[in-house]
């Protein structure tokens, strides 16, 4: 069918108010024919019709009403059914992966972890992530042919086609593709993305971030990098090099391989509590780091201009400790009559995860509903609570 012609806009149409009718009842809970036309504005006829195609394809079951009295065909209602269908969003980095599972209306079934180091063989890398996302499976007692789609994030720089350009960390999956190579395991389709872009993503859409549409990502746990949402998208540059923080522009104490370089204790939570318990080395080695992260975000954000900048990955578990004496130091350092404020990120670990698995909703727009990127459903607990309270916080950094 040809775009443009008679018969595919009556075709899209269509979908669209299929969509419609399936987006009302997955956000809004059941309806009768009658509830469903007045919310959508949609005539009856076009409202059934949209319900028996939703229905052929198990994302709509129809129940009667409870309570019917009186002569006459029971009144019955239609719901979303969020399990015809799941979504993964996968985290890969070097220290760890984990997998967020969630079904079509928004339910997290599952959140499960590698247990183990990560593995340095790149097809055994693959294969972790099959076992891993076949695990979440399992625990949501999910049949693996429901997995409608799974989205991926990696350190390093992710081209355009899905496959990895450059990673200091997976060299072996460089120009691999790795995705099609999950698809076929998994039985859907796998799409690769950079993890800190996904990590600002989830901040801005679920985390601290929801209410800026102009924010900075700013990732601090081995290295540093950024990502940024301008205008309430995500912004990855021409090369999706977006946010890829050189070492010579970080005025921190690297190692040989750009990793944060700590002196006082070997990791920055020791350094941290060492200068909290009044360590002069280890004070001056904090205020030295905060002054040099100041420096960042003072460039970052006078030529950005955010509403917000948010402190993600391990470092974010440092709080108050770190981010009240930064906002200070960003506070004396600027330029213009306002500073951005600098918050910690409100999913911790999870943020790369749950960026991972916005972008497979989005991703699987078509395959579910017929149109492209329909808005996500609000996550929540299999008990109705919200899915973000139980995400992972207690992590080491």
């Amino acid at each position: 069918m040809e775009p443009g012609t008679h018969e595919h806009r009556v075709s899209a149409l269509r979908r669209a108010n299929t969509a419609r009718c399936a987006l009302q009842l997955r956000d809004q809970g059941p309806a009768a024919v009658s509830e469903l036309a007045r919310a959508t504005g949609l005539s009856r006829p076009t409202v059934e019709a949209a319900l028996a195609d939703l229905a052929a394809r198990g994302l709509v079951a129809t129940d009667e009403m409870n309570g019917h009295r009186g002569a006459g065909r029971p009144a019955r209602v239609s719901r979303f059914v969020g399990s015809a269908g799941y979504v993964a969003g996968v985290d890969v980095g070097i220290a760890g992966m984990r997998v967020i599972l969630a079904d079509l209306a928004g339910t997290v079934a599952a959140r499960v972890e590698h247990q183990g180091p990560v593995p340095n063989d790149g097809s055994a890398r693959i294969e972790a992530v099959r076992l891993l996302v076949a695990e979440a499976l399992r625990l949501a007692d999910a049949p693996a042919h429901r997995l409608v789609f799974a989205h991926i994030g990696v350190t390093g720089l992710v081209r355009a086609d899905g496959r990895i350009w450059i990673s200091h960390g997976f060299a072996d999956w460089e120009g691999v593709d790795v995705g099609g190579k999950l698809a076929t395991l998994l039985g859907c389709p796998v799409t690769l993305d950079n993890d800190v872009n996904l990590a600002a993503l989830a901040e801005q859409r679920l985390g601290s971030a929801r209410l800026a549409d102009d924010m900075i990502f700013l990732l601090i746990g081995s290295q540093i990098s950024a990502g940024l949402v301008l205008d309430g998208r995500l912004r990855r540059g021409s090369h999706n090099a977006a946010g890829e923080l050189g070492d010579a522009s970080l005025r921190v104490p690297l190692d040989d391989r750009g990793h944060l370089l700590w002196r006082s204790a070997s990791t920055a939570r020791g350094v941290f509590e060492l200068a909290d318990a009044g360590d002069a080395d280890a004070v001056a080695e904090v205020d030295g780091f905060i002054a040099g992260i100041a420096d960042t975000v003072v460039v970052l954000a006078q030529t950005i201009d955010p509403d917000l900048v948010v402190i993600g990955g391990p470092m974010s578990r440092a709080g108050d400790r770190l981010v009240k004496p930064l906002n200070a130091a960003v506070a004396t350092l600027v330029s213009l009559p306002f500073a951005p404020t600098i918050v910690a990120s409100r999913l911790g670990i999870d943020s790369i995860a749950y960026g991972a698995l916005s972008r497979a909703f989005d991703l699987s727009s078509e395959l579910v509903y017929g149109v492209h990127e329909v808005p996500m459903p609000a996550l929540r607990r299999p008990d109705g609570g919200d899915a973000l309270d139980s995400t992972g916080k207690d992590f080491e950094w």
